[in-house]
């Protein structure tokens, strides 16, 4: 991303047990030898990094706090936003130029998605608050469409009845969203696997599998995972022609990366 690299430095001290946490962030100008970036995390949490071209890196620690560690100097790293200021859990943060997407959440209670600019602060992005029983998850985007998941109706089993994949064109104001309903979604999993949005075509993973689905009209593919089979794990990127994704086999922890090519997958399933 701008000629930039990123890496996520992990702290052994751990032994593997608690996650990786701890650690810190190299980072620099692809073709230097010598980072120029480098933070050291010192409160002894987990931690998830995402980076900005733009704005620098978008740090996640655990379900609470996102801060943002500016390029030109990370001890100058500021707080985006905090769960004590709304009570609810902050994930998936992603970036595209210099905007800021994650989703907050309490269950089925409420969920909705954030953003944040530089010149605006953090504010909700789309959400259905008051209404407990509508909620969206899963945000994704290519700078193009954006596409994610609406919820609504609430039953006994604590998930959303109805479950829809939505669409719109590209837009950092949520107010000028146009939304557009593409087919129906399982209900296990929502909010726990951001769409991989490319050339009109976007893919998450569900408790069974992978989900294609063209953006034009609806229509899907799932990459079903069986006993016998690769399990699909999460995908990565989509293009014009391919999926790439990391795939184990028969339930082995070892991640392997795998190339789909689209034209292989048939005509797919139409939209319900």
């Amino acid at each position: 991303f701008d000629d930039r690299y990123a890496f996520t430095v992990l702290d052994s001290r751990d032994g593997g047990v608690l996650g990786g946490v701890g650690g810190g962030v190299l980072a620099g100008e692809v073709g230097k030898s010598v980072p120029s970036f480098v933070y050291l995390f010192q409160d002894w949490q987990p931690h998830v990094l995402h980076a900005s071209a733009s704005l620098g890196i978008v740090v996640q620690q655990g379900t609470g706090l996102i801060r943002l560690l500016p390029w030109t100097d990370a001890g100058a790293g500021v707080a985006i936003w905090s769960g004590q200021s709304d009570g609810l859990q902050q994930n998936f943060p992603f970036t595209f130029q210099d905007q800021i997407f994650w989703e907050a959440n309490q269950g089925t209670t409420v969920n909705k998605f954030k953003r944040f600019a530089p010149d605006a602060g953090a504010s909700d992005f789309l959400t259905y608050e008051p209404d407990p029983a509508h909620g969206v998850g899963d945000l994704g985007t290519d700078g193009h469409d954006l596409v994610w998941l609406d919820g609504k109706g609430v039953s006994g089993s604590g998930l959303y009845d109805t479950n829809s994949i939505m669409t719109a064109p590209y837009t950092d104001d949520g107010a000028a969203l146009v939304p557009r309903r593409l087919r129906s979604e399982v209900a296990n999993g929502f909010g726990v696997s951001p769409f991989v949005v490319g050339c009109g075509y976007a893919v998450r993973a569900t408790p069974f599998g992978e989900r294609i689905v063209r953006l034009a009209d609806g229509v899907s593919w799932m990459l079903a995972t069986t006993a016998n089979s690769w399990a699909w794990i999460d995908p990565i990127a989509i293009t014009c022609d391919e999926l790439f994704t990391n795939v184990s086999y028969l339930g082995a922890p070892k991640l392997n990366l795998a190339r789909v090519r689209l034209s292989s997958l048939g005509a797919g399933t139409p939209p319900d």
